[in-house]
């Protein structure tokens, strides 16, 4: 098998996975920039160009604020079944970066 091919596949399965390159990585115990290095030779997209983009809105499930966005608690679920509790709504710059983190690498 080419290096090419070996590289390959370890991709492949990280992408299949749903967990970054970084992760996957980590996990297996490979070296990260050697990783990074054959994503970028072998030209496969990063999570990015596929279609995750910064300033965005994502589909959340709102769950009932009592009537009230800015008092009360807020509940939002994700898909993965996480939920987040929040006193007040938070910044959408902070949550969108979150929401972010939760979709690369937190699974």
């Amino acid at each position: 098998m080419s290096s090419a091919d070996y590289w390959s596949r370890h991709l492949a399965k990280s992408q299949a996975q749903g967990v970054s390159v970084y992760a996957y990585a980590k996990r297996e115990g490979l070296p990260v920039y050697t990783l990074y290095y054959w994503r970028r030779r072998l030209g496969l997209a990063s999570s990015r160009s596929i279609g995750i983009q910064d300033n965005k809105f994502i589909p959340l499930e709102l769950d009932h604020c009592g009537g009230n966005v800015h008092g009360g608690n807020c509940n939002l679920i994700l898909h993965c079944g996480a939920r987040l509790e929040f006193l007040v709504l938070p910044d959408a710059h902070w949550l969108a970066q979150f929401l972010q983190a939760m979709r690369c690498g937190l699974r």
